[in-house]
């Protein structure tokens, strides 16, 4: 049986970080379960380079259905809490200079 050499594969398959790989990701945080279990919230962020700021939106996702809803697009939550009975999510931001 052939033996392979995994290190100089994966060497082979390597291309060099670039500014734009960086700027593409985007970070989740601050996940939190509705009172009732049903739902998550959750900030995704994002870096933009034209204002030189990381921009954080809310989502949620309701365990039920097929995948997570956003909730803002403006990029300035910058925190949020759920109300006693898990059906409000209320969030606070802001205001980001153009």
């Amino acid at each position: 049986m052939e033996e392979q050499n995994l290190e100089g594969r994966c060497h082979m398959d390597r291309k060099p970080v670039e500014i734009r790989d960086f700027l593409a990701l985007r970070y989740v945080s601050d996940p939190r379960f509705s009172p009732d279990g049903q739902k998550a919230a959750f900030l995704v962020t994002r870096i933009d380079p034209d204002q030189n700021a990381y921009l954080s939106d809310l989502w949620v996702l309701d365990v039920g259905a097929a995948g997570p809803r956003r909730l803002t697009e403006m990029g300035d939550v910058k925190g949020y809490f759920w109300d006693a009975t898990g059906g409000t999510v209320s969030f606070g931001g802001q205001d980001i200079q153009n």
